[in-house]
């Protein structure tokens, strides 16, 4: 009787009406996720520690996802994957949103700009 049951689940909240296909894309680092291999001809077992780039069309919904190396974690990877994942295959956005991260304020900042996209870092 106590319990409130005027919240419904289990769908999705409408997409915002004003966000255009391939207008804005939101990148972001996430991880770190350990992954463990083994060696076919050692069978010796390795742990590998990974983050990934993540790319997101808010619109759509489309994402790409690039595996970045711990200690590789630099704005010139960034940068190569944001090239390489998204900027050579896909329309170029007009906004890009990111955290304040430093792999995304120097040269990452320069390649977005150079591209004529509006960079919009998100608050501390």
């Amino acid at each position: 009787m106590a319990k409130c049951t005027k919240g419904k689940y289990g769908k999705l909240p409408p997409k915002d009406h004003e966000l255009r296909p391939w207008h804005t894309v939101c990148v972001d680092c996430i991880g770190p996720f350990t992954i463990t291999t083994k060696n076919p001809e050692t069978k010796e077992i390795q742990l590998k520690t990974i983050q990934a780039l993540r790319i997101i069309n808010p619109a759509t919904g489309w994402f790409e996802i690039g595996h970045i190396l711990e200690n590789d974690m630099k704005s010139q990877r960034v940068l190569q994957l944001m090239n390489q994942l998204w900027l050579s295959w896909y329309t170029c956005p007009i906004c890009c949103i990111c955290d304040n991260n430093s792999e995304f304020k120097k040269d990452f900042k320069n390649l977005i700009q150079e591209f004529g996209i509006k960079y919009r870092p998100t608050m501390v």
